[in-house]
């Protein structure tokens, strides 16, 4: 065994803006009104809550937590309350994975092994968290029960020694290569050796889960307060569905006394000027984003934080699912292609973003960590797409795919483009439809949902072309590449693509120790699915998000897992 030093782990791709932002101290005299904002943008006034220190801040959350279930939860919307009311065994914080509940760690020689050293430190009832909730909480992941939650995520347990037979139901819960040595010592034995093993221990699927709640409240756990224990630096303790949820700090938690805030209120509101007025009334501490016109002004008061975000926006076609004889040009590779080079990116991400969000046409960030090196720089593209619109190529290509096809251009099937309610997602819909009449004839209705009705339409397979995003859960290609293979939970979610040499190409990605052509190999995959063009790379996020001047102590990175994080938050007031 070799010793694993728990100082620092860099990773070359996330940037976190460790940063100060805005709160209001509370006391029992100061009788501070808050809005409450439910899912269509009214307003109501209601008491701030008042204890402990006093000290509430105040969020946004774009869209209502999908679950708060760590077996379960899945999309963007669950990440950051999740990272609020529990802890895993590592986090990632100011640049660095770092020791959370697991203070130290060993790895054995052959990397296939780690054995995570649990500190001492409380769920929020004052029980003690154990090594078996870990156990518990990964096994339950995994299960392929009908008493289990069955997420999207359980295909993160892959990763362990036979999590996937396990969730296939071809093996025992007690074969999969998670056990809990004692209390405070949990062993782990992934299925091959992984330079990004760690980064994936910070994904909330693997935060612990008590047993007997859980199975107290079956599928209803974490649906309430009153159904869910947590581990992590704020409880749960309140949550009205589409409007507003309220978290308390844990004194339970280890870190504790980095802590001075006693309350965090969030605010479900998907309405961007919503959010900024209520920022500028001192109703709301952070923002997500900053609209583009207004960023200079919050630089200019100290209120904007710059990062380098690492999600990318897509366009996704549908290429599964039967949807008439609008399939015959969704299933056409020529069309795909046609499309793509229509389209202006540039423009887009000016129109949608125009907040240091940039055009891409690649697969997945430049910046991902590859054998030492970025992903641009070990593989850079001979011949890569135009960031602006190439309309000669793109009337060359639909020729071609009418002729494949036998459709006529005058007599072409309407189409529907999924979106959701946030502004850059409307914005970029409508250049879209632009783009699909302007170029080719092709009427196409704009359907918008809210964030998590748009995700269930998209997994239904119920759209033509959808506006999506993905963020890395974790810092290796493999993280976006995974997920357009056949057999991914999220395959619906990005086209419906199905191909067998792509699906070896992953499969051997994923078996082999030789981590040079693991690297050819992910490169080919991204290769093809470039050509297919099932999933058309728009532009990558970066840009400013608001923070009031008051606080220290709030981290927020390109990953998710616990974004923005919390874990030290600190009220600092008139003296920052």
């Amino acid at each position: 065994m070799r010793k694993k030093l728990i100082s620092a782990l860099s990773l070359l791709l996330v940037v976190v803006m460790l940063a100060s932002c805005g709160a209001t101290g509370k006391t029992d005299k100061d009788e501070t009104k808050a809005k409450e904002t439910g899912a269509g943008g009214e307003t109501k006034s209601t008491e701030a809550v008042n204890t402990g220190t006093g000290v509430t801040i105040r969020i946004p959350f774009a869209a209502e937590p999908s679950s708060l279930d760590p077996g379960f939860g899945n999309s963007s919307d669950s990440i950051c309350p999740r990272g609020i009311m529990y802890e895993g065994l590592v986090r990632i914080y100011d640049n660095k994975i770092e020791p959370a509940i697991a203070e130290s760690w060993d790895i054995s020689d052959d990397g296939l092994t780690y054995t995570f050293h649990l500190r001492d430190t409380k769920w929020a009832d004052g029980e003690p968290v154990t090594a078996q909730d870990f156990e518990y909480g990964i096994k339950r992941l995994l299960d392929p029960s009908e008493d289990a939650p069955n997420g999207n995520y359980s295909w993160m347990g892959y990763y362990f020694k036979n999590g996937e037979e396990f969730n296939n139901g071809e093996c025992s819960a007690d074969e999969v290569g998670v056990k809990a040595l004692d209390e405070k010592t949990l062993e782990i034995t992934a299925v091959r050796n992984m330079p990004y093993f760690l980064d994936l221990m910070k994904m909330p699927c693997f935060y612990p889960v008590r047993q007997d709640i859980a199975e107290q409240y079956g599928k209803d756990y974490a649906s309430s307060p009153e159904t869910v224990v947590c581990n992590g630096p704020f409880v749960l303790k309140q949550w009205d569905h589409e409007s507003k949820l309220v978290f308390e700090k844990n004194p339970g938690y280890w870190n504790a006394d980095a802590i001075n805030v006693d309350t965090i209120e969030a605010y479900i509101i998907s309405d961007e000027n919503t959010i900024m007025d209520m920022f500028d009334n001192g109703e709301l501490d952070i923002t997500n984003t900053i609209p583009k016109e207004q960023i200079q002004k919050y630089i200019d008061n100290g209120e904007a934080v710059n990062i380098v975000g690492a999600t990318i926006w897509y366009s996704v076609i549908n290429v599964k699912t039967d949807r008439g004889e609008a399939s015959k040009l969704l299933k056409n590779k020529s069309f795909r292609q046609a499309f793509s080079y229509a389209i202006d990116r540039e423009g887009l991400v000016q129109a949608a973003r125009g907040d240091g969000s940039f055009a891409v046409t690649r697969m997945m960030p430049d910046l991902m960590s590859i054998c030492d090196s970025t992903w641009a720089e070990k593989f850079p593209l001979e011949n890569p797409l135009p960031t602006s619109a190439d309309t000669d190529k793109a009337a060359e290509l639909f020729e071609q795919a009418l002729s494949e096809t036998g459709l006529s251009k005058d007599s072409l099937p309407k189409m529907t483009i999924l979106t959701f309610d946030e502004a850059a997602a409307k914005t970029s819909a409508t250049i879209l439809q632009n783009v699909l009449k302007t170029n080719f004839n092709i009427d196409a209705q704009i359907d918008t949902q809210t964030y998590s009705a748009r995700q269930d339409k998209e997994n239904q397979g119920d759209y033509d072309f959808c506006i999506t995003n993905w963020a890395p859960d974790y810092n290796d290609p493999m993280t976006f590449m995974e997920c357009y293979s056949s057999g991914s939970s999220y395959n619906m979610y990005f086209g419906g693509f199905e191909n067998a040499d792509y699906d070896a190409l992953i499969k051997e990605a994923n078996t082999t120790d030789d981590m040079e052509k693991r690297a050819e190999l992910l490169f080919q995959a991204e290769t093809q699915a470039l050509d297919e063009m099932f999933c058309v790379p728009l532009f990558q996020t970066s840009g400013y998000w608001g923070m009031k001047k008051t606080l220290t102590g709030v981290s927020k990175c390109g990953f998710g897992a616990n974004d923005p994080d919390f874990a030290r938050v600190k009220y600092v007031g008139d003296a920052q």
